[in-house]
């Protein structure tokens, strides 16, 4: 996949800002004069589509609602509408006026004590800038030769003007207060007439997600010879109208920016939405900071592109490993730098030079769930490739001789066994085939979940300290793995009565030597044999059990690499029976001489495990942005049960010192 890199121009610095004119001040009603938009361009970046653009406000007087600012508007502080303490004022009800292309009204400031230092700094004519904050519902999209495109609002709504200390890009917008996403027109009427390319039907596919398979039929359909883009629009409105009856939620239909859909009316059916993403060759607009989740589709879930590379990133500076194509741009991103990004392609703007707490704050005043492209959970799906890395890294010993379930809940589990008597039977021409029957056994788990939380500080984001969550996430890998190793050896080491009241290994089931004996052939023998003769639950039905694996404890791992260890011998009666023949698994658990052989778990199986379908035999990584601690927490859990469902794949000797 190719990626597209634009340095912007260095001189080019506008300001959607105005001046206040100190000179109207009325000191009689805390009054003055001024003027909040002349319309100017502003450089704003696509960060989904790579390219830079010009945003323009129309100030024609059809192109501007006004009844919300006309009415009492908000006066704030530096465009804070989280705090009532901000506002300073109100817009004059009736006071907006539309005149050579500027828009003017008067303002009048609260008379309370809070605000006699802001009203002396007007008078003096040290505070002069104000910006205002606006909804955009239409934009008009404009192409010049030569130049970058113009993205002209030509319907939108200002909402609120702020008194600002230095003058801030406008794309900063304060666009909170709604969750529309504008109309986008296009407004060269040549471009419906020319004719398609490759790389154009890549980037409308692109644009509405429609997969290789999709994309290289339609490039065939319409590059093999000449088409009209209104032509491939056709087929594109069709093509998603389809996908778009597979992929229906029902209640907000199918958007191609948000799995929930929109008020508009225009996101409630597939030919707007393809004429909304097919025409455009223009930005994703929002006028709601919100996530980049929003650009996931109605199949939910998917992460963002741009998410997923500073994800690829992190994960690997995390895990000191080399870094994909894709991710390679971001490698030399702080997490502080990854964090303003996210917050920017959320509809924050002018956070290069914001300092780290105002940053903090900006991601503790997101609210409600985090999404896809959080940056907490960026930085918890690296946490989690590398905690899932090293958890598989280090599995289990005695993973190797259980059989895995998942299953769907947390009620108790039992295994399903057929009845030991039923046997194939003949049947004869026109004959009726007799049934069998499925046992329920009568041993039983369940699963649990074991977890932790760890506070990941705002010190360690600040200070980019990865060396520590390298360490968090080598520890939630390794307890995980630990509490897995622990609860599977726990089933075996205790031997536990099953549900007939007898103990696992006990003499009366065939499992259990007579006496102890250090590890040795002859011992291996007659645990052998043993398996052997056992026999089905009917009591008769011979199982001629193989042995698979040999479970030993550190203190007889060497004298079992050397009984399995094929040797030349110098006659026949030295010859190693076992060589070769059996798996070594080696638990740590084990302190003493004692010495298991199991059958493979898949013919007769001792010990099962479950784990909850979905998550699978995973470490679960959750996060927040902490309230009571400056952290964000990290939550991992793993659910998990053992137990032991039979007795007859498994022999036990208790083991004796070697003498």
């Amino acid at each position: 996949m190719s990626s597209k890199r634009f340095t912007p121009p260095q001189d080019h610095r506008q300001f959607r800002t105005a001046q206040v004119a100190p000179s109207s001040f009325n000191a009689a009603d805390n009054s003055f004069e001024i003027c909040w938009t002349t319309g100017a361009a502003v450089l704003r970046f696509d960060w989904c589509d790579g390219e830079y653009y010009d945003e323009t406000l129309s100030v024609e007087p059809g192109a501007v609602r006004l009844d919300r600012l006309n009415d009492r508007a908000p006066f704030l502080n530096s465009h804070n509408d989280r705090d009532i303490n901000a506002v300073i004022g109100s817009v004059v009800p009736n006071s907006i006026r539309l005149e050579g292309g500027s828009g003017y009204a008067r303002v009048q400031l609260a008379s309370s004590d809070d605000v006699r230092d802001v009203v002396a700094k007007i008078k003096d004519g040290h505070l002069r800038k104000v910006s205002v904050g606006y909804h955009v519902y239409v934009f008009e999209r404009i192409e010049r030769a030569g130049q970058r495109a113009e993205m002209r609002a030509v319907d939108w709504e200002p909402v609120e003007i702020s008194l600002v200390a230095v003058p801030a890009d406008p794309g900063a917008g304060i666009r909170s207060k709604g969750r529309n996403v504008p109309e986008i027109r296009n407004a060269s009427a040549a471009d419906d007439a020319a004719v398609v390319t490759a790389r154009f039907v890549r980037e409308k596919c692109r644009n509405l997600d429609l997969d290789d398979a999709d994309t290289l039929d339609l490039i065939e359909q319409f590059t093999s010879e000449p088409h009209s883009r209104s032509e491939f629009l056709e087929a594109m409105i069709d093509r998603v109208g389809r996908r778009n009856q597979e992929l229906s939620t029902g209640e907000g239909g199918w958007h191609p920016r948000s799995r929930q859909g929109s008020n508009n009316d225009w996101s409630r059916n597939s030919e707007s939405a393809a004429r909304y993403a097919a025409s455009r060759s223009a930005p994703h607009l929002d006028n709601s900071i919100t996530s980049m989740s929003g650009y996931s589709d109605a199949r939910g879930g998917s992460q963002h592109p741009v998410a997923t590379r500073m994800q690829n990133a992190l994960y690997a500076r995390i895990a000191g490993k080399a870094p994909n194509d894709d991710a390679r741009e971001f490698m030399g991103a702080s997490m502080l730098d990854l964090a303003k990004a996210t917050l920017e392609m959320q509809g924050r703007r002018n956070l290069r030079f914001e300092s780290s707490s105002r940053i903090w704050q900006m991601m503790s005043q997101r609210g409600g769930a985090l999404t896809t492209s959080d940056f907490p959970i960026i930085l918890a799906g690296a946490l989690n490739q590398y905690l899932t890395e090293q958890y598989r890294a280090a599995p289990s010993p005695l993973l190797s001789v259980a059989r895995a379930r998942e299953v769907s809940d947390f009620r108790e589990i039992k295994a399903l066994w057929v009845d030991g008597a039923v046997q194939y039977e003949l049947v004869a021409e026109n004959g009726e085939y007799t049934y069998g029957r499925l046992i329920e056994g009568s041993e039983s788990y369940r699963i649990a979940t074991f977890g932790k939380i760890l506070a990941l500080t705002r010190q360690l984001l600040i200070n980019d300290n990865l060396g520590a969550f390298s360490d968090i996430g080598g520890w939630f890998a390794r307890e995980a793995g630990r509490k897995r190793a622990d609860t599977l050896s726990a089933v075996l080491m205790t031997w536990p009565a099953l549900a007939d009241g007898v103990p696992l290994f006990h003499a009366s089931r065939g499992n259990l030597a007579s006496s102890g004996s250090f590890l040795s052939a002859t011992g291996l023998d007659a645990a052998r044999q043993a398996m052997r003769r056992q026999t089905d639950r009917d009591g008769i039905t011979k199982l001629g059990l193989t042995p698979k694996t040999l479970v030993v404890g550190p203190k007889s791992e060497t004298a079992a690499e050397q009984l399995l260890a094929t040797i030349a011998a110098a006659k026949a009666g030295d010859v190693n029976a076992f060589a070769g023949k059996l798996e070594l698994v080696v638990d740590h658990e084990i302190n003493d001489y004692r010495w298991y052989l199991f059958a493979d778990p898949a013919v007769a199986p001792v010990i099962e495990y479950a784990t909850l379908r979905g998550q699978g035999d995973n470490v679960f990584i959750d996060t927040r942005v902490g309230f009571e601690v400056d952290a964000i927490e990290t939550k991992a859990r793993i659910d998990f049960g053992a137990g032991i469902i039979d007795y007859r794949g498994v022999y036990m000797n208790p083991g004796a010192a070697p003498s």
